[in-house]
């Protein structure tokens, strides 16, 4: 009827006020909506109402009956007055949906680059090439990461091995000065190696025998030639027989029985108490 065509358009212009007030930070006080219903009632009473009170307007009925509830509560706080016309309160919260889904279309709109209806999809199509164009620099820095740590690696290696020639080179230097001397000592003690005597009277017959119990073969000494001249045969012959002893190492010649060193090599055959067919014992040094 009229009352409810009055009511329905004074809620329409309280929700567009309470909107605004709530825009502007703004919370409708318990007054304004008590106004809001006295109003109502008010407006729906100068209006033409139906004969039958069967059909009297239900929105009117329930704001008298919110009007009533509110002068019963009247200091019982804020919190009574958002259930006092339910109603009401449903239709304003609907409204209030409904703007903020214009409001969140409009920004969407506003967002989306111009002229695009598929905006979504061009977006999507564009991370999608963001994504690939970093995965590919990506790829591009990591091979770029490899390329030089072997770079690095294959001048550590060159260097190295150039390092490592030159240390070879002046090793077998030094190895092949070291041959040398010991060569030329050799000869030298060849040389200084007193014949051997054709007869075997007066001359003196030395066998020795090796750690590994093999023996040189045995050679004929002057009494008067000195115990040096055994050791350079000795000397001479383990440089006949590699791996026999140790190249370099010291070495004594013992007799067994009685146990004696022959350590002062300038003593002569027959000072030193040889004669006849001695066996001596060659024994390395302990260096």
């Amino acid at each position: 009827g009229g009352g409810d065509d009055a009511f329905m358009m004074l809620q329409r212009m309280q929700e567009a006020q309470f909107q605004q007030q709530r825009q502007q930070g703004q919370q409708p006080s318990a007054e304004d909506e008590q106004a809001f219903i006295e109003a109502a009632i008010k407006e729906s009473l100068e209006q033409a109402q139906p004969a039958n009170d069967d059909e009297d307007d239900p929105l009117l009925a329930e704001a008298m009956r919110a009007s009533m509830a509110a002068e019963g509560d009247v200091g019982a706080g804020d919190g009574g007055g958002a259930d006092r016309f339910p109603a009401l309160r449903a239709q304003q919260q609907a409204e209030e949906d409904r703007l903020a889904q214009q409001a969140q279309a409009a920004a969407r709109r506003a967002a989306a680059p111009a002229g695009g209806g598929a905006s979504g999809e061009v977006m999507e199509s564009r991370m999608i090439v963001e994504e690939q164009d970093w995965a590919y620099e990506e790829s591009l820095r990591e091979d770029r990461r490899k390329e030089a740590e072997a770079k690095v690696a294959a001048e550590t290696a060159q260097r190295e091995a150039a390092e490592q020639a030159v240390k070879d080179k002046q090793e077998a230097e030094d190895e092949s000065k070291r041959q040398a001397v010991a060569a030329a000592a050799l000869e030298e003690r060849k040389r200084a190696l007193p014949a051997e005597p054709t007869d075997p009277a007066g001359a003196v017959t030395v066998v020795v025998r090796l750690p590994d119990g093999t023996r040189i073969p045995q050679r004929r000494f002057n009494l008067t030639d000195r115990i040096a001249s055994v050791y350079d045969f000795v000397s001479i012959a383990l440089a006949d027989r590699p791996g026999s002893h140790p190249e370099g190492a010291q070495f004594d010649l013992v007799t067994t029985m009685p146990m004696k060193v022959f350590e002062d090599q300038s003593l002569t055959l027959s000072a030193a108490g040889l004669g006849g067919q001695t066996l001596l014992v060659l024994r390395q040094k302990d260096n």
